[in-house]
């Protein structure tokens, strides 16, 4: 299979929860002589199957063989800029993603598959996952009069609980990252501004999904 030790009795029974005997029988056939897999789309293309034989146990199977996490792509939240760094996505493939994302089940990454055709995923499946561990954020505490602040960036990894902070740096050397017109209202005592009324914060995810293993 794809290097992550399940045995083809263990696979058949995770595909058996979403599919008959005969055809999780027959993906355990192809998984023995067609892989390793790349990612999940990679395995049902080449074990012919859909997106709703493997939305039920997507999550029950992991692919790839390298000892340290990679950092992937959320396919649920990546704009389209983020989407067209992809290989071989072409404009009409993110609008395609972006399209299909707004009505799918995002709790499985498998509704990629229905957004383009099985081939297409498989040959993106490796760089991107649906869901987001790791995250980073840009903090800025200020005085209340405005003439004070502090800018902290932190990277957490929320894959435990509590949470840790893998990284942190203070970047207050480099200046003030939000506009001018916030402090200057802080100092004219009319608070932050309608702009930040609500709070704002500048950030990102990284996920990872796990040669092809039961989770």
């Amino acid at each position: 299979m794809g290097g992550g030790g399940a045995s083809g009795t263990q696979l058949q029974q995770v595909l058996s929860q979403s599919m008959s005997a005969s055809k999780a029988q027959a993906a355990v056939q192809a998984a023995q002589n067609r892989g390793p897999f790349t990612s999940i789309f990679d395995f049902a293309q080449k074990a012919g199957l859909t997106s709703a034989d493997l939305t039920p146990v997507a999550d029950k199977l992991s692919f790839g063989t390298a000892t340290t996490s990679t950092g992937l792509i959320n396919i649920n939240t990546a704009p389209r800029e983020v989407l067209l760094t992809l290989p071989g996505l072409q404009p009409n493939d993110a609008d395609a993603i972006i399209g299909e994302r707004q009505r799918a089940d995002t709790s499985s990454i498998m509704w990629l598959g229905d957004a383009m055709s099985m081939q297409k995923a498989a040959q993106i499946g490796q760089y991107v996952t649906n869901r987001s561990f790791i995250y980073s954020a840009d903090i800025v505490a200020v005085s209340g009069d405005g003439r004070a602040f502090k800018r902290v960036r932190v990277v957490v990894d929320a894959r435990t609980s509590p949470a840790k902070i893998l990284y942190r740096k203070d970047l207050t050397s480099y200046g003030w990252p939000l506009p001018e017109s916030v402090r200057t209202s802080l100092r004219d005592g009319k608070g932050p501004g309608a702009s930040l009324a609500g709070g704002t914060g500048l950030g990102g995810g990284l996920g990872g999904m796990g040669g092809m293993g039961l989770r």
